[in-house]
């Protein structure tokens, strides 16, 4: 898990650490104090050190008026993004954990393959699901484990627009052909300038970045129609070798990238001409004029790009689901959202009732084009996997491994090792 927005480090979920979930939790308590009933909440910190309202305080206020209806409290705990998988672990293991959580895509599938997760379905009529505008993507397996909750930072192709005028590009490419040309166009007439660059180097949440982008816009799926792990296709080799020949055919991706964990500082110095960044990224651009496209379009000419959908989450061991589903469709309501949105952090609406407030660039972005978005579908051990992928994709760039060995191996690395997790 990480905050899309603030990457966390890969934890992997080993099957000794994982038996111990198990064991369950206990549910939601009765206090001493008259017998009100005490649902625990767990988010992660999102307000910064200068924030005027710390998380803590945003959420407590929002809860206060359904506390009062409800004759309830609501136990509020604001994780560090630091430890914040480890810290679920332990507190689910432990049975000291939360009946309402906040989880991204990978880390739910081993809670979901545990039965650990509930099945939110039922608590929402018709038309409250068609207003959350994400609330399919929350559907796994056919069953509603997740809300998406804080969305957005959509992966998209920038591109800088003094580079691309020198080279004479007139529009931002949208297809890999597009995209070969336009490359090829700065490295002819742009010197010491590199037309491609990647952060290869850092953590396994790059692959937001610098993989599944391209591996969806080939048609790849991380997850087949029976819920098999399936990366090793030719969809999936395609890509690769696309990235390959990148690097190694066109050389439009410098041999830096391999050992770097940010572009963004090349591109902000005028010596980088295109880039894959997050929207939130984007907007902290410094020093120069960037344009952008959604995703570049693959060789079955869709473009599929990857974006966050951090979820709430209901855990089945909730002793009063009615009232957890209250909190949780408060906190997920249009005047919660937007307050968030404007106090804490700045996001695209969930929901079709809350208007959109963010950056004017992006607004057809998350309000016409979500189309094209994709999300990891939960599968067990998902870090795991994608933090091999990482690992395999740099070999690949430094010339360690053969396009065709990349997703092989860490499809027999999972097939070994994580599958029966």
């Amino acid at each position: 898990m990480r905050k899309r927005f603030k990457k966390l480090g890969a934890v992997c979920m080993t099957a000794a650490m994982c038996v111990g979930l198990l064991a369950g939790c206990g549910g939601s308590s009765d206090s001493s104090d008259g017998g009100k009933k005490t649902v625990s909440i767990w988010f992660p910190a999102y307000a910064g050190t200068d924030a005027e309202v710390s998380d803590q305080e945003f959420w407590e206020e929002q809860l206060a008026p359904l506390e009062k209806e409800e004759n309830c409290e609501f136990d509020v705990q604001i994780l560090p993004w630091s430890n914040y998988e480890e810290k679920y672990l332990s507190g689910v293991t432990s049975g000291n954990g939360q009946d309402i959580g906040y989880m991204s895509m990978e880390m739910m599938g081993d809670y979901i393959s545990k039965d650990l997760l509930a099945d939110m379905d039922s608590y929402f009529d018709d038309a409250e699901k068609d207003n959350y505008i994400y609330y399919d993507y929350g559907t796994i397996n056919g069953k509603q484990y997740a809300l998406p909750f804080i969305v957005g930072n959509a992966r998209v192709l920038v591109g800088n627009k003094a580079i691309m005028q020198q080279a004479g590009i007139t529009q931002m490419p949208t297809t890999w052909d597009e995209f070969i040309s336009a490359c090829q166009a700065i490295q002819d007439n742009c010197e010491g300038v590199k037309p491609f660059d990647m952060a290869l180097g850092g953590a396994w949440g790059n692959v937001d970045e610098n993989f599944l982008p391209f591996f969806w816009s080939a048609g790849g799926e991380l997850v087949d129609e029976d819920g098999n792990v399936t990366i090793d296709t030719e969809e999936g080799r395609e890509a690769m070798q696309f990235l390959y020949d990148l690097r190694f055919k066109y050389n439009f991706i410098d041999e830096a990238a391999t050992s770097n964990d940010d572009a963004r500082p090349d591109f902000e110095a005028g010596k980088t001409g295109f880039m894959v960044l997050a929207t939130s990224n984007c907007l902290n651009l410094e020093g120069v004029d960037w344009d952008w496209t959604t995703a570049l379009a693959g060789p079955d000419g869709q473009a599929k790009t990857f974006f966050a959908a951090d979820s709430l989450v209901l855990f089945d061991k909730c002793e009063d689901k009615e009232l957890a589903m209250k909190a949780i469709k408060l906190l997920s309501s249009a005047d919660v959202m937007s307050a968030f949105h404007q106090q804490i952090t700045e996001q695209p609406p969930i929901t079709k009732d809350e208007e959109y407030t963010g950056d004017e660039r992006f607004k057809e972005l998350y309000t016409v084009e979500n189309d094209n978005f994709k999300t990891i579908t939960p599968f067990n051990s998902a870090v795991s996997l994608l933090t091999k992928v990482n690992e395999n994709l740099q070999s690949m760039m430094m010339g360690e491994m053969e396009p065709d060995e990349v997703l092989k191996n860490a499809q027999d690395y999972y097939n070994e090792n994580l599958a029966a997790e």
